[in-house]
């Protein structure tokens, strides 16, 4: 049989959530469930923030995510794949530049009535100009390491094959067979 009360009680946790009334942690205590059981159910019934959601659509509707994922047996076989990623988290990294004060506003909005700042500091760290740089920088190594097509390029990778070269030739040479000459 069905529980009432607790069909109730989850859609009036639903509606504060969406309203953002409050936050996780003051609806787990105000209803009596935990916090983790809030975050679980929002995520499995896919609930909207009211607020957020328009926000939302405006940074990520030109890049949508992808959902089929790709394996291959040989890693060359995903650079172009790799190559598009790169490319649209590029273009995301210049969408959180052009929305950072909007995207700062929800934050503070978000975690306005949380009692520890921690959450909202490491929100507003994620979209600051020292983690954005620091992204670009990540992406900027991807775009080079992709555009050789899967070529060595650093300097150990150099150093590498300078030592396997000096290697083959010389004193450190691999020993060759022995040649066997016959005297007549």
């Amino acid at each position: 049989m069905i529980d009432l009360i607790a069909m109730s009680k989850w859609r009036k946790i639903k509606a504060a959530w969406e309203a953002e009334t409050a936050s996780n942690r003051a609806l787990a205590k105000q209803f009596g469930v935990s916090e983790a059981a809030i975050r679980k159910r929002a995520s499995s019934e896919k609930w909207v923030r009211r607020r957020c959601a328009v926000l939302t659509q405006k940074v990520r509707t030109a890049h949508p995510m992808r959902t089929d994922t790709k394996t291959a047996e040989n890693p060359a076989d995903l650079i172009p794949d790799l190559k598009g990623l790169t490319r649209r988290m590029i273009a995301e990294l210049g969408d959180v530049s052009a929305h950072e004060s909007e995207i700062a506003n929800a934050i503070t909005q978000e975690t306005k009535n949380d009692k520890n700042e921690a959450r909202r500091n490491a929100m507003l760290k994620a979209i600051s100009l020292s983690a954005r740089v620091q992204s670009l920088k990540a992406l900027t190594q991807t775009a080079i390491m992709l555009k050789t097509d899967g070529v060595e390029m650093g300097k150990k990778a150099q150093k590498k094959r300078g030592a396997a070269q000096i290697a083959a030739t010389g004193l450190f040479a691999p020993l060759q067979p022995p040649n066997l000459k016959t005297m007549n």
